[in-house]
């Protein structure tokens, strides 16, 4: 009796037979829809992590850049001074251009290298006014920190950038040593 259900009334017509094929049609939808889903939450967090190290204040990248680029200026700024105050027959002040049509004043020690803004010779308000002069640093004064020392009969500014030595100026003589990188 089971097997009369299934038979058609009529014999001449076709049966129509449900496909496998529509099932897992519908099936596959479901799994690229799934697929696209964990594809999209994939890249969402990697999008986000990404833009957290991009924006953080904790990386290095940009901010290290910008860091060498103002300690590249101030070193061109300490020989350009020293140039200057040579060629100018050693005055008290320079006049550098330090951008374009911007000019700063810079005081020159005895021995024709930068000092602080106030003549400071020694002391960690000397490292802070000479970077400031000749560094143009922006933002970054936030990240430098300053301090004076002296080591033998050598005084010099040691200059930290997020708390790691980057580099020394010794304003007796002008040298500037530089640190190695960190890792």
């Amino acid at each position: 009796m089971a097997d009369k259900q299934h038979q058609p009334k009529d014999p001449k017509l076709p049966i129509k037979m449900v496909s496998s094929s529509a099932a897992s049609t519908s099936s596959n939808l479901g799994v690229a829809l799934a697929i696209s889903i964990a594809s999209l939450i994939v890249v969402a967090v990697l999008m986000r992590s990404a833009s957290l190290q991009m924006w953080s204040d904790h990386t290095g990248g940009w901010r290290d850049a910008e860091f060498d680029a103002a300690a590249s200026r101030f070193q061109t700024h300490v020989m350009l001074a020293h140039v200057e105050w040579i060629r100018q027959s050693q005055p008290a002040d320079v006049v550098l251009e330090v951008r374009g049509d911007t000019y700063t004043i810079v005081p020159m020690g005895k021995n024709g290298w930068p000092v602080g803004e106030n003549g400071e010779t020694t002391g960690n308000e000397l490292c802070r006014s000479v970077w400031e002069l000749l560094a143009e640093p922006g933002d970054m004064r936030k990240d430098l920190r300053t301090e004076w020392a002296v080591e033998g009969n050598r005084g010099f500014c040691k200059f930290y950038y997020d708390n790691i030595l980057r580099f020394r100026y010794q304003p007796s003589n002008g040298q500037i040593y530089h640190e190695p990188k960190p890792a």
